[in-house]
């Protein structure tokens, strides 16, 4: 795939390296959480749908269910598909001044990262070479909104890419202000 042009680059600002995250259908740690929660709640579900529809129940409970249904089969399924279609849209660069995201799945967000001044920039490799290198630390904010409990704000990171330790150290590298080979 070709790469969407950078709008923000600096005339004298060099790419060093660009890529995607992996490709295809890919499971991520929270999936040993999520994809029995999300059994248990379409089961239940369409198991009231099923038991509602069949008892002659009023036309309103009947649609009671449907929007409960939607989320279950998104939990199910439906966010496999859009983390997919996410990782086509997402484009990784690293200039000789800054880490580059560029993502959207309807719109074009670009964000930039100063490595200089990012002070916590970690790696997490894999077997196979590939990793997640994140910039700066991910925060954890209560929440006592709409939504009750701890938000996680995620670090930006050059998810799933391959080659993860060349990354990093080419990372460090332009932390440090030398020249990268």
């Amino acid at each position: 795939m070709i790469p969407p042009p950078l709008t923000g680059l600096q005339p004298e600002e060099r790419v060093l390296w660009q890529g995607q995250p992996k490709q295809g259908f890919r499971l991520r740690p929270k999936d040993a959480l999520v994809i029995p929660f999300s059994l248990v709640w379409c089961g239940f579900v369409l198991f009231w749908n099923v038991t509602v529809t069949k008892s002659g129940a009023p036309l309103m409970m009947r649609f009671f269910g449907i929007p409960f249904l939607a989320i279950g089969f998104y939990m199910v399924f439906g966010r496999f598909i859009v983390d997919l279609f996410q990782r086509k849209k997402t484009w990784y660069f690293l200039t000789d001044q800054r880490a580059i995201i560029v993502s959207g799945l309807f719109s074009r967000i670009e964000r930039s990262i100063d490595i200089a001044s990012t002070q916590d920039i970690s790696i997490e490799g894999r077997a196979d070479g590939s990793g997640t290198i994140r910039f700066g630390r991910s925060q954890v904010e209560p929440s006592f909104g709409m939504r009750w409990g701890n938000q996680v704000q995620e670090a930006p990171s050059f998810e799933m890419i391959a080659d993860a330790a060349m990354i990093y150290r080419m990372i460090m590298q332009v932390k440090k202000g030398g020249e990268i080979r």
